[in-house]
């Protein structure tokens, strides 16, 4: 009796201990052995793969849909007067529309945009929007820089035929896609559409990269997952916008620095991480001016994290101009110094701002302006869109914690601070009127993935401790994987229904 309670004694301890180096090898606190760190690493990328491959399959129907409505002409007829003329005519006058049409379909057509014989006249384009009572995108230089544009230049020297246009798909009536698929639209547009399709899923690797650097690469798959069905990702990854781009380049710039905070002993490696980080902003902010805003946080968390104590005023000048910002900025500038001052030659300063409609016969304005703050729509749209980014709330006492103890303990535990200083900066800039379309916040959404993935991780081995209910770990990633699976059932027909019969996501849920 006495050897078999013995025996059960250290069967139980063996257990705990083996829990507890499992937990540290996980933190990085024990050297995991290179054979199993290998086959972690090969899982990991399996499954990434596997996600990725999920994420191409539900943003799939961009190559049979539409990308004429709105913005996305803008993007075709600028890229082509790139393409012809070059930055100097980076405008939409002096282009004209063509349309080809099919006689099984007076429904479905190609449209290409080629210049007018006069290229200062205003042109199809400008003539449109003049009708709907929208005057302000008639400038000398477009407002919005020229990142996308140029993608776009780019991919049709790559992908589309010889002499062939500018030229997307176009449909009368929008439902009718869904059962026609026209397989003429992929040989139009297919350099056109790849280009958001390819930033979309490339953001959803760095989404992975990102959690695997700060907690593990559980977390990172996690994060991935949400990345891939999150329904504002999948409709963006569907439109020709900027928006993929710049969060693209906006994550890897994060992710650069990251890196270079990580480096202990290479001062040199370090200054040219945090270089290439400002260089890849400077592109995110070419593609989309509103990335220049993760320099806030930045510069805010090196502030905070500063060995030195802040306020100690002999200290304060290298404290805030610090010198990881600094070539931060270096970087950033070196790429779209440029732009800043074309805008600031064309218009005598070094921002330009687009207008807004006299008239608003779209009714789009009053769409926008119907919906509650962006407070409210980070709070409460967040979970409704994608159900598992509720657990990004599980981690804002941690935040607190953290940066209370970095700000006055000087602390190492960076990982919430740095992550909650980018989401929380992107939603205090959008809390108004300026952010109350979701795609505005897509920068963020792979922090925010990244913060509710650790959360769910932590959340998996917290609930070992009920082994009433889940007594074995493969039954805990069961309910896991199940979770997903539902919360993708939910998620996904969302931006599905929304691309193909251009319905308006941003009125969900309110």
């Amino acid at each position: 009796m006495i050897r078999c309670w013995r025996v059960a004694v250290r069967r139980k301890k063996g257990g705990v201990v083996k829990a507890q180096q499992k937990q540290k090898q996980k933190e990085g606190l024990i050297k995991v052995p290179a054979k199993q760190q290998r086959r972690r690493q090969v899982v990991a990328a399996m499954a990434l793969g596997i996600i990725i491959v999920f994420a191409f399959l539900v943003r799939s129907n961009t190559f049979y849909l539409e990308h004429w409505q709105g913005d996305q002409s803008h993007y075709i007829a600028l890229a082509m007067k790139l393409d012809k003329f070059g930055l100097d005519h980076y405008n939409l006058r002096g282009v004209k529309i063509k349309f080809i049409k099919f006689e099984q379909s007076d429904r479905l057509r190609i449209v290409f945009v080629a210049p007018a014989d006069d290229i200062a006249e205003k042109g199809d384009i400008l003539k449109g929007l003049e009708h709907f009572g929208i005057d302000y995108y008639d400038m000398p230089l477009y407002y919005k820089a020229p990142a996308f544009a140029y993608a776009l230049v780019l991919s049709h020297k790559l992908f589309a035929r010889p002499k062939q246009p500018y030229s997307v798909g176009w449909a009368s009536i929008q439902g009718y896609l869904r059962q026609v698929k026209p397989r003429i639209f992929i040989g139009a547009q297919f350099y056109a559409v790849i280009v958001p399709l390819f930033f979309s899923l490339g953001l959803a690797v760095l989404t992975f990269l990102i959690g695997s650097r700060l907690f593990s690469q559980r977390a990172g798959l996690y994060a991935a997952f949400m990345m891939a069905m999150n329904p504002v990702s999948i409709l963006i990854s569907q439109k020709l916008l900027a928006d993929d781009m710049s969060a693209f380049f906006f994550a890897l710039s994060a992710l650069l620095f990251i890196v270079a905070m990580q480096l202990k002993g290479s001062a040199l490696k370090e200054n040219g991480l945090i270089l290439l980080a400002g260089v890849s902003c400077g592109i995110a902010v070419l593609a989309k001016q509103t990335a220049g805003l993760l320099v806030v946080p930045l510069w805010i968390f090196t502030v905070v994290a500063h060995p030195k104590k802040i306020w100690n005023i002999e200290c304060l000048p290298r404290i805030i101009c610090n010198k990881k910002i600094i070539l931060f900025l270096v970087g950033l500038f070196l790429v779209s110094a440029f732009w800043f001052l074309k805008v600031h030659e064309t218009y005598g300063y070094f921002l330009k701002r687009g207008g807004s409609a006299a008239v608003d016969k779209t009714g789009w304005n009053a769409i926008l302006r119907s919906r509650p703050n962006g407070w409210i729509l980070f709070v409460l749209g967040l979970p409704y869109l994608c159900p598992p980014f509720i657990f990004v709330y599980c981690s804002v006492r941690k935040f607190i914690i953290n940066f209370r103890d970095m700000l006055f303990k000087k602390t190492e535990e960076y990982r919430f601070v740095f992550l909650w200083l980018v989401i929380l900066t992107f939603v205090y800039y959008f809390r108004g009127a300026a952010g109350q379309e979701e795609r505005r916040m897509l920068p963020v959404y792979p922090f925010i993935a990244v913060v509710a993935g650790y959360c769910l991780d932590r959340f998996r081995l917290y609930s070992g401790r009920w082994r009433v209910f889940m007594p074995k770990p493969f039954v805990r990633e069961l309910i896991i994987v199940a979770f997903f699976i539902a919360s993708a059932i939910w998620s996904v027909p969302m931006a599905i229904e929304a691309a193909i019969d251009l319905k308006v996501l941003l009125m969900k849920p309110f």
